[in-house]
């Protein structure tokens, strides 16, 4: 163990580990050795399979069904097309970025009462509201790649079929990221329960001479076990970090074990919308001097700041994905 990067925890439906005195010693020990323990909280692929199933591709086949009817039956007018398709896609940009601005309000209130309805309104409310975009929006783009407008530009030409496309990436995204959360959070509440305990005096050991040697080492000690224990039932993990955050009352449920590839695929979206926005308005001042000289330099520097940010953190994830190894201690 003492060679270990980190410590595996692992729960069963049985009875609490740490109603196992070795159990309550490998805590105690992690904790003096500084090691970072992880509870597995990745959630079953049954299960997962089954909320891919309702909440992407199901909206994504009713997306396409009435887009494809929209193709058949309104796309011959025109005018009518036209007016619906601009007014839907309205609709679709001023949806997605009311849920993306209520994301934000909840990520960075602090008043207690939203607070204590967080969880709440992202999971009911903002990745419902996703789900619901995600076939409008696909049936939207349906539409708007039938229409054949006068392009002044390359550039306009390449904002009106990326618009759509960006917009249904984007609610895909994010309702691919509030899914992983939600049963990241389940699978954490439930294998949280599996460690109640009410106090440490209620490890035992079947061995009298061990558990009282272990009783005699973590004398003195117990209250740093226990505070371990709270910190991995909920944060999923346990490190010095997550115990000094939670020790300054900060909310850390979940965070210790989540999947940072849905998350880090959201963020990317939104760098790349914002270098598309930058870059067409450095288009815009090119082609019709529209727009001041700074902030035309501060679009040029910001999409090159997007771009260096971008690169260096791919890169960063791919050195560790490709150098970093773990050694596991399983308790």
């Amino acid at each position: 163990m003492r060679s270990a990067s980190h410590v595996l925890v692992i729960p069963n439906d049985t009875v609490s580990i740490y109603t196992r005195l070795w159990c309550v010693y490998e805590a105690y020990l992690g904790t003096c050795w500084h090691k970072t323990c992880l509870m597995p909280t990745q959630p079953k692929l049954v299960v997962h399979r089954s909320v891919v199933a309702s909440t992407i591709i199901i909206p994504c086949g009713i997306g396409l069904l009435i887009g494809s009817m929209w193709l058949v039956f309104i796309s011959g007018h025109k005018t009518l097309s036209h007016n619906m398709a601009t007014l839907l896609m309205f609709l679709c940009v001023t949806g997605t970025a009311l849920c993306f601005a209520l994301s934000l309000l909840i990520k960075l209130t602090f008043l207690e009462f939203i607070m204590a309805w967080r969880v709440w309104v992202k999971m009911m409310i903002v990745r419902t509201m996703h789900i619901l975009l995600l076939p409008a929006c696909i049936a939207v783009a349906c539409a708007w790649f039938s229409l054949k407008p006068h392009f002044f530009s390359a550039w306009e030409q390449f904002l009106h079929y990326f618009i759509p496309v960006a917009l249904v990436l984007f609610n895909l995204l994010r309702i691919t990221q509030l899914n992983q959360h939600r049963l990241e959070t389940l699978e954490l509440t439930r294998q949280a329960s599996n460690l109640q305990i009410r106090t440490l005096d209620e490890a035992t050991c079947t061995n009298p001479t061990d558990e009282r040697r272990i009783r005699d080492d973590i004398q003195g000690h117990e209250a740093d076990v226990d505070l371990t224990i709270k910190v991995l039932m909920k944060a999923g993990a346990y490190n010095d970090s997550l115990r000094n955050a939670f020790e300054a009352g900060l909310d850390i449920s979940g965070i210790g074990n989540t999947d940072l590839l849905t998350k880090m695929g959201t963020a990317t979206m939104l760098w790349v919308l914002a270098i598309v926005d930058s870059m067409g308005f450095v288009d815009n001042y090119a082609a019709c001097s529209i727009g001041s000289v700074g902030w035309l330099y501060l679009s040029i520097a910001s999409s090159t700041l997007l771009l260096g940010e971008l690169a260096e953190l791919s890169g960063l994830l791919l050195v560790q994905k490709l150098s970093h190894r773990r050694r596991f201690h399983v308790l």
